[in-house]
């Protein structure tokens, strides 16, 4: 059987925030859909932050170098390792800082990150606040 659309489980949403009551943020997702927010102590914030190119791009060649040493100490011609490539790397282009409350304002953009299916919830509890960087339009 199919999985129906009915069937994905949705945690996590983005919306325009159209207003912000105490510790309640009212999540605007399109014309016809708006979701409240709940948050407490336990929400965490996240501000990301762009990375110059510069910085950017010295962990991209990192990244390079780390990949080829884990391929030479562990390829040998004819010989199938049964260890899989440990990717404990990860080339992110922002950086987390930690934000608050205060940095969520009316207009921008969040992802809101819940524990539980949301998909049709009209009002959840946000575990996470994901604030992304403005858009730089040149």
């Amino acid at each position: 059987s199919a999985l129906s659309l009915n069937d994905v489980k949705i945690n996590s949403l983005s919306g325009t925030v159209k207003a912000i009551n105490g510790s309640t943020i009212i999540l605007k997702i399109n014309e016809s859909d708006e979701r409240t927010a709940e948050t407490d102590s336990q929400t965490k914030i996240y501000i990301l932050e762009q990375k110059s190119p510069e910085q950017y791009q010295k962990e991209v060649e990192e990244y390079n170098k780390k990949t080829q040493e884990q391929n030479n100490g562990r390829l040998t011609p004819g010989k199938i390792s049964g260890a899989p490539l440990v990717s404990n790397l990860s080339l992110e282009a922002f950086t987390k800082k930690i934000g608050s409350l205060a940095d969520i304002k009316n207009g921008i953009t969040i992802t809101v990150v819940a524990a539980e299916d949301i998909k049709d919830a009209k009002q959840f509890k946000a575990l996470d606040i994901i604030i992304p960087p403005p858009v730089v339009t040149r």
